[in-house]
């Protein structure tokens, strides 16, 4: 647990990137024209957040690794 509590500012940052850069992605590669606008804007979340949750995993994973590879 004090491995998640020295880390938790980076994990945070992680998430937040990680949102920020699925939207951008969203905004990019999906198609306006697929649907409604609200079903645009739940696409681009869902997949914003998907995003998100997978910076977190490779942060998470890259600072275990940092931390236990000595």
């Amino acid at each position: 647990m004090n491995f998640l509590q020295k880390s938790e500012k980076k994990l945070v940052k992680g998430l937040v990137y990680g949102f920020i850069i699925g939207i951008y992605s969203s905004v990019l590669f999906i198609y306006e024209d697929s649907g409604t606008l609200s079903s645009y804007f739940i696409d681009v979340l869902k997949n914003s957040i998907i995003i998100s949750i997978i910076t977190f995993a490779f942060t998470l994973l890259l600072l275990y690794l940092n931390e236990f590879s000595d």
